[in-house]
């Protein structure tokens, strides 16, 4: 009989801590918080998007993203 393996993952945010509005939504397969560990090493490498641009402005200012799971599957 073949095993049938399932996978969880998540839709989430990325908003400004203390702040309502949503700057940014993504799929993970990864646990959430390494996922947002990832979103802020990747800000530090090349290229100008407009997320890396966002999260670098936050850890200017001592600050990173906070993530909300909004659906999980």
């Amino acid at each position: 009989m073949q095993q049938i393996h399932s996978t969880e993952w998540h839709i989430y945010a990325l908003r400004e801590p203390s702040k309502t509005e949503i700057r940014y939504i993504g799929k993970t397969v990864v646990p959430i918080k390494r996922r947002l560990n990832q979103h802020v090493y990747d800000s530090s490498r090349e290229g100008k998007t407009h997320k890396r641009c966002w999260i670098r402005s936050l850890i200017a200012k001592g600050k990173t993203p906070d993530i909300d799971i909004l659906y999980s599957g």
